[in-house]
């Protein structure tokens, strides 16, 4: 559920080193001046994950939504104004890059201006893919619920403790 802001060309929005089992999910990379590298970027690691991520704004030379080194998992993430929306080296594990989203508008209201809520085009855009209504850390009423995969809406038990005597 980050927001992670951009305001410079070169700048790398998630940058995950050398490491195993790295897992970035449900984020949001933004870049207001056309990055010319990676929204999100995996360096020599394995093991990792990259899902539910909403890219934008890495449009310039070289811009990139997601570069993948070895060993990532990715797929299901959303991009909009990225040059290219991966550059994938070698996914040796499994590549459901096929189930992401490029969305055809900005998706966010006022991104400039710190408001990261989601257009009415987007949330259907991204619904219809089966994403929550609302994204994660973008809007107050977010519904974090996907209805793809195995986890879907799951029921919640309010159990409440007794009152007690002061």
């Amino acid at each position: 559920g980050n927001i992670i802001v951009c305001k410079g060309t070169g700048q790398v929005g998630i940058n995950i080193g050398w490491t195993t089992g790295a897992h970035i999910m449900g984020n949001i990379v933004y870049n207001s001046a056309a990055g010319t590298n990676s929204g999100i970027k995996f360096d020599n690691m394995s093991n990792s994950t990259a899902f539910n991520n909403l890219v934008v704004g890495f449009s310039g030379t070289g811009g990139e939504g997601i570069t993948v080194g070895n060993n990532v998992l990715v797929g299901h993430n959303a991009f909009y104004n990225c040059t290219a929306n991966y550059t994938v080296a070698d996914v040796t594990d499994i590549d459901l890059t096929a189930n992401d989203v490029t969305l055809g508008a900005n998706p966010f209201n006022d991104a400039a201006n710190g408001d990261f809520s989601l257009t009415a085009a987007a949330k259907a855009a991204l619904r219809s893919a089966g994403w929550p209504a609302a994204y994660l850390g973008a809007h107050a009423n977010t519904d974090p619920h996907v209805t793809i995969g195995a986890l879907q809406y799951l029921s919640l038990i309010h159990i409440s403790e007794p009152t007690r005597p002061y």
